[in-house]
């Protein structure tokens, strides 16, 4: 029992029983194609085309392409496969990383607390892009900050962008207040690193577009510009409101039950570094999601390591036992509600039709891309123009 124990302690132990438990939760949680982006991608591979659309996610794309040849399998299965290698692999990254910040207790039980994050899971499972930040986000963390490499770390960046466009230049302000720490030799390598790796995988996708090297930026723009809702875009009506509350209901999604301690960490950022950082590595994303447009709360995956680090910024400071219960308590909820959660079946009530289509079932939260004119009706919608005119 007591050799038992000491090896429990160990961290490549705990890190192994990490990866397993995500392999065996990923493996059997997983799902056929779920959004509509899903055989988007597995029909970009199979034609060649390698994007869809803006900005076009070429380097997922392509990655999906090279795994199909490789293990002979198709196109969809080698993107679940992609999305399950990547989960895996960040619980390893993630338990590594707060294992290096001495400031942070229990790195096993917070780790565990990330893989079974709602989002972390669900993003693993489908064939989307997702997943890939729950992995590079955590290495980025750890290079820069566990390993102080910037010159590294610009190229994980670059690689990270590639495969969310977005994503990185959520993470671009973070990386500048962290390149201040090096000195102008390191940055200016680290700049020339970055950009044929950028190159790589941004060249083909303007290529695919036909319309100029900045098409990627200026198509994507167009699109997020005709779906945002937020009170960036001048609205202060029922859309705004909408919007905020998805991507409050996203964070929730991220972090559960230490979602009030995320925003407690955030606070102690004033005197706290680590916490400033994290805090600066999170807010232009969730910032952008509450007051321009969210499409569904996955588009904050690639914050929750940094959430779980000022989650446990703000525990460090709890007794061992009362830390340990409520890490415990975060776990068991998100397990219950990934392993329990399911759509109802039969007629909606007005309220799960609201609940659908901006929290439970639908990517979009937007009227102008719904078609049930009870939920136009119950939102007072149905005198909107730009609401495809569903109501009768």
């Amino acid at each position: 029992m007591i050799a038992f124990r000491r090896l429990l302690r160990y961290r490549a132990f705990q890190g192994n029983v990490l990866v397993l438990l995500t392999l065996i939760l990923r493996i059997v949680s997983r799902s056929g194609p779920y959004y509509s982006d899903a055989s988007r991608h597995a029909h970009a591979i199979e034609s060649g085309l390698l994007v869809i659309h803006p900005p076009g996610y070429f380097l997922f794309n392509v990655t999906g392409l090279f795994l199909s040849h490789l293990l002979r399998v198709s196109a969809a299965d080698a993107l679940q496969i992609l999305n399950v290698a990547f989960s895996a692999a960040g619980a390893a990254v993630f338990y590594l990383l707060v294992s290096r910040l001495t400031s942070i207790p229990s790195p096993f039980w917070l780790s565990l607390a990330y893989i079974c994050s709602p989002i972390v899971w669900f993003a693993g499972d489908i064939h989307s892009t997702y997943a890939a930040m729950t992995f590079f986000a955590p290495l980025l963390i750890l290079v820069m900050l566990g390993e102080s490499r910037l010159i590294l770390g610009c190229m994980i960046w670059a690689v990270m962008t590639g495969f969310r466009q977005s994503d990185g230049f959520f993470v671009l302000p973070w990386m500048l207040y962290e390149a201040l720490r090096f000195g102008w030799k390191e940055r200016l390598i680290g700049v020339s690193a970055a950009i044929p790796l950028v190159a790589v995988w941004w060249i083909p996708t303007a290529a695919r577009y036909r319309s100029g090297l900045l098409s990627p930026i200026r198509y994507s723009g167009d699109q997020v510009n005709g779906l945002a809702q937020g009170v960036l875009t001048g609205q202060f009506n029922i859309h705004a409101a909408v919007n905020a509350f998805h991507a409050t209901s996203g964070m929730i999604m991220i972090w559960g039950v230490l979602t009030p301690l995320v925003c407690l960490g955030a606070i102690a950022s004033v005197r706290n570094p680590l916490a400033r950082s994290m805090t600066i590595f999170v807010a232009p994303g969730v910032a952008y999601c509450l007051l321009y447009f969210i499409s569904d709360a996955l588009y904050l995956a690639y914050a929750a390591a940094a959430g779980m680090i000022l989650a446990g910024v703000y525990l460090a400071k709890w007794s061992p036992k009362k830390r340990d219960i409520t890490y415990a308590l975060a776990i068991c909820v998100s397990m219950i509600f990934m392993i329990c959660g399911h759509t109802a079946v039969g007629k909606r009530s007005e309220s799960r039709a609201v609940a659908d289509a901006y929290f439970l079932k639908y990517s979009v939260p937007s009227l102008k891309e719904q078609s049930d004119p009870r939920l136009a009706s119950l939102l007072g919608a149905c005198d909107d123009k730009s609401v495809r005119g569903i109501c009768k």
